[in-house]
């Protein structure tokens, strides 16, 4: 019901599947562990099912940046600048309200996100991750990782 409304009854399918696997390791934060937004569209959700208990900061949530809507036109001049993924620390310099908000929760539980928004999947400290999302689109998927020009 929720993704009709969102839709705004408009015709939407899932466009793609996938489960993400975080490692608990010395590794850097690499792809979707760093701060990015889906340039897929703007009518898009994606809908985050942890298969795992995520309780806590070191578990590795699901995060993003509150008022970092790539598709907002207050956020059009950031968009020029922001690099496709960034850390933490880069992410300060782009938005005023630094405020990261975390997804916690049971296994099961679910999040659904518009990923215009900046976010990522936390580095997990403590034992490995698991998340399945799911993509709901109006049209057909196109790579997230595109060029998006703003004029």
């Amino acid at each position: 019901m929720y993704l009709k409304s969102y839709f705004d009854n408009m015709e939407y399918r899932l466009t793609f599947a996938k489960i993400i696997y975080s490692f608990k390791n010395s590794i850097l934060p690499i792809d979707t562990q760093l701060f990015h937004s889906d340039f897929d569209g703007v009518k898009l959700i994606k809908v985050f099912i942890y298969l795992d208990e995520v309780k806590s900061l070191t578990n590795g949530p699901t995060q993003f940046i509150d008022k970092s809507n790539i598709f907002k036109i207050k956020n059009k001049n950031i968009l020029k600048q922001w690099p496709l993924r960034t850390d933490e620390n880069n992410m300060n310099k782009f938005f005023k309200s630094k405020k990261i908000i975390s997804f916690f929760g049971n296994e099961s539980d679910v999040l659904l996100l518009n990923t215009g928004m900046m976010h990522r999947g936390k580095k997990p400290l403590k034992k490995d991750r698991m998340i399945l999302v799911l993509s709901y689109s109006i049209h057909d998927e196109i790579n997230s990782t595109a060029t998006l020009n703003i004029n």
